[in-house]
């Protein structure tokens, strides 16, 4: 993947290089919750009450999901959305220039590999970017509040409600342990507040929910193959030191 110096030369001076720049960061919020849940969940009991739960991206009375159990094939249900997101910068953090590399290109690499789904850059994309030789990289922190929410109805629903809020608040406090080993880099902290008994009469029948808030924490990075504007155009320079003898002159390799 390495390219030589006549060609990157060329690519400074064409005029056309403005570079190329993609984000990344250990684990996309949402999903990551999602799978924690519908790997995790069935291993709370709540089958046993023949309660067979869809976990769904998005708010679960706007969004499809349907169950295989229960006199209802809509409800229970559980919907997990990213909502807000905060970033930060921290000194330090913010920007670094570097040369391509054996770790770089592995890193590009394990990228690559991740799910479609889960990455903007497709291969042919990183496999272009990787041919570059100059990159920066910018790093910000991320807070990302991911609100799991969960609503019931019919007969019995309240007291499914309540079974399914238990279930989900112990797979988020197991969260806080797993995800950090799953996604190194990764920090998850526990939910603060709680709606365990939400209600609305906005439908024909009568709904019973619940909504639970975590927070996960990490860096995500930019990198941009350096753009022509950042090299300068100045190939050599003379310089010489006041009352002094000594001459110094870059050399061009």
């Amino acid at each position: 993947m390495d390219i030589s110096l006549k060609e990157e030369e060329v690519r400074r001076q064409d005029g056309q290089d403005r570079g190329a720049v993609f984000i990344t960061y250990p684990a996309p919020p949402e999903d990551v919750v999602v799978d924690y849940f519908r790997n995790n969940i069935t291993l709370t009991g709540l089958e046993e009450r023949n309660l067979n739960i869809p976990i769904i991206h998005g708010h679960p009375l706007f969004q499809e999901g349907i169950s295989s159990k229960g006199p209802n094939t809509k409800f229970p249900k559980i919907g997990i959305e990213c909502a807000t997101e905060r970033h930060t910068q921290v000194l330090g953090l913010n920007e670094h220039h570097f040369k391509n590399s054996v770790q770089f290109l592995n890193y590009l690499t394990e990228i690559s590999q991740s799910p479609e789904s889960r990455r903007l850059p497709t291969k042919s994309f990183l496999d272009e970017f990787s041919r570059n030789q100059y990159f920066q990289q910018f790093q910000f922190n991320c807070e990302s509040d991911v609100i799991i929410t969960g609503f019931s109805s019919g007969a019995s629903g309240r007291n499914s409600n309540k079974f399914v809020y238990d279930s989900s608040l112990a797979l988020t406090l197991l969260m806080t342990n797993d995800l950090p080993v799953l996604y190194p880099g990764v920090t998850v902290f526990l939910p603060e507040d709680t709606e365990p008994n939400l209600t609305t009469n906005d439908f024909a029948e009568p709904f019973w929910g619940f909504e639970i808030k975590v927070k996960i924490v990490q860096t995500k990075s930019i990198f941009r193959s350096k753009p022509k504007f950042l090299f300068p155009d100045t190939k050599e320079f003379d310089l010489y030191l006041s009352k002094s003898r000594s001459q110094f002159k870059n050399m061009n390799t």
